[in-house]
């Protein structure tokens, strides 16, 4: 019986006090003024709503079978939701890719609170066109060059990392960093809906990469609801795409050149953006 409200958009808002604990009550945001209490068995309701005078009563009760008949026949009141719970979160399916269904929170505001921080520092990036572990190490090469005596070998290598950095942050867009927020947003039916998976989110987007052309992917009607300017008319995210992994690996490989060998294992361990990864986890799929 639960499943069956559930289906219809009714989720569990409290137990009734007045029947003394005996019942569920489930409601329904777009229908304030009904009212489902289910008895604890889940064998029999009680349905409230308005009458004829706009007075709140029961209107309705019985079984599970006599539930149904009525969802049948008020389909103003009981009209298929594509919502349901999960985990004690609102859930919908966002999209199907490579036949994985996928599904987002009813609110991009309502993520829990590890999704959420994990969405915060992403968006950032975005923003930036620049992962905050790529940041981090930039900063380590240059504390290392600034550990000996500067000279101009230094000065030059200083200005040309400085330069790599700056032509990443003036690109418009990286899609990679875009697929990396959208693998925060939506999750299969594998995932937790509170918590992200860094791991399994590169495993996510080498699926999306196989299956769906970037252009299709980041023109979808979900991503476009996530991030409208990517509406923005002749923009090709292919393009895009390859410049910005050129722009990414040249300024990576002068970042490792002045890491020590812990610090490269360290950084290259706690970045998420990696070609060869992406690569592997591309030829590992089957889906």
């Amino acid at each position: 019986m639960i499943d069956l409200l559930t289906e219809y958009g009714f989720t569990f808002a409290e137990m009734c006090s007045i029947c003394k604990n005996r019942y569920k009550v489930f409601k329904n945001a777009a229908k304030p003024h009904v009212e489902i209490k289910v008895h604890v068995s889940e064998n029999y309701f009680k349905m409230f709503s308005p009458d004829g005078k706009g007075r709140i009563r029961q209107t309705a009760f019985g079984s599970v079978n006599r539930l149904k008949e009525i969802m049948l026949s008020l389909k103003s009141i009981f009209k298929k939701s594509n919502s349901f719970n999960r985990e004690g979160l609102i859930v919908s399916h966002a999209f199907t890719c490579g036949g994985v269904e996928y599904f987002e929170l009813d609110s991009i505001y309502n993520l829990p609170t590890q999704r959420g921080k994990a969405a915060i520092q992403i968006y950032e990036e975005v923003r930036m066109k620049c992962e905050y572990e790529d940041l981090l190490a930039h900063t380590a090469a240059v504390d290392n060059l600034f550990k000996g005596d500067i000279k101009f070998k230094e000065l030059a290598q200083l200005k040309k990392l400085n330069d790599s950095l700056s032509e990443r942050l003036k690109i418009a867009i990286d899609p990679d960093l875009i697929y990396k927020l959208a693998s925060v947003v939506f999750f299969d039916k594998t995932e937790s809906p509170i918590i992200w998976d860094a791991e399994y989110a590169k495993k996510k987007i080498a699926l999306w990469k196989k299956h769906m052309d970037v252009n299709d992917f980041f023109l979808s009607e979900p991503m476009t609801r996530l991030m409208p300017f990517l509406k923005l008319p002749a923009v090709n995210f292919q393009s895009f795409s390859q410049v910005a992994e050129e722009l990414r690996n040249v300024h990576w490989e002068q970042v490792l050149d002045l890491l020590s060998q812990s610090q490269k294992k360290h950084y290259s361990e706690t970045r998420f953006l990696s070609a060869e990864e992406t690569l592997q986890n591309s030829a590992n799929l089957t889906g």
